[in-house]
């Protein structure tokens, strides 16, 4: 079952939470996480595994796009359109080194959700010439899954004005930072580290969604 592009854009429009999936983070088994994950709210799920092979990657993406579909949640698979075209994802999310957009999209058509990867204000800009569907922004915060320090809140008060499209903030993305990351008007997160590897995922996933929708009102 895949969901409908209609459908998958709805519902990245509505989408709070997104996960950045990698099962080498994950301090319980992955697939109970992103169970947990869906169960809680997460309104999309992001394969993001460097390193691993093709085939495995290709069968992990069918695993995770079978979980997702039940719970209408779009898959997107990073950088490998290849494998998103394949495993029949809801979308791919490029970074600046990899293929750029406008080339992304005459491969894939129009159907699946492309995210670009921003990380200062003229990546910010320029995202509104390009064929995408959301931008992640940051590094906001530090975190372990970036060399890059963060960038700050006061940064994210800079960029956000500048977004056309549904802006996630990523890097360090937990409930110690949330707040300040609402504070400075970010509305969407993108989080990794403090979900895959939480003992409880899914209350970290509840707790999140609970602080952007009372940021939001």
């Amino acid at each position: 079952m895949t969901l409908s592009p209609e459908v998958a854009r709805e519902r990245l429009l509505d989408a709070r939470v997104y996960l950045l999936m990698t099962r080498s983070l994950c301090r319980l088994d992955p697939l109970v996480v992103l169970d947990e994950a869906l169960t809680a709210g997460a309104d999309v799920v992001q394969v993001r595994e460097p390193g691993c092979g093709d085939r495995e990657l290709l069968e992990w993406v069918h695993d995770v796009r079978e979980r997702c579909a039940r719970h209408r949640v779009p898959v997107i698979v990073n950088d490998r359109i290849d494998v998103a075209i394949l495993a029949g994802a809801d979308g791919v999310h490029v970074g600046q080194g990899d293929l750029p957009p406008r080339a992304v999209r005459e491969l894939a058509g129009e159907a699946p959700i492309l995210g670009l990867s921003t990380h200062d204000l003229e990546q910010v800009k320029e995202s509104a010439t390009e064929p995408v569907d959301y931008i992640g922004v940051g590094p906001v915060f530090d975190t372990s899954t970036k060399d890059t320090p963060g960038l700050g809140a006061d940064w994210l008060r800079d960029v956000l004005p500048h977004a056309v499209v549904p802006a996630f903030g990523i890097g360090g993305m937990g409930t110690a930072t949330v707040t300040e990351a609402i504070d400075a008007g970010l509305r969407r997160i993108a989080t990794s580290s403090a979900v895959c590897g939480a003992e409880e995922p899914g209350a970290v996933i509840h707790a999140l969604r609970e602080s952007l929708e009372a940021g939001g009102r």
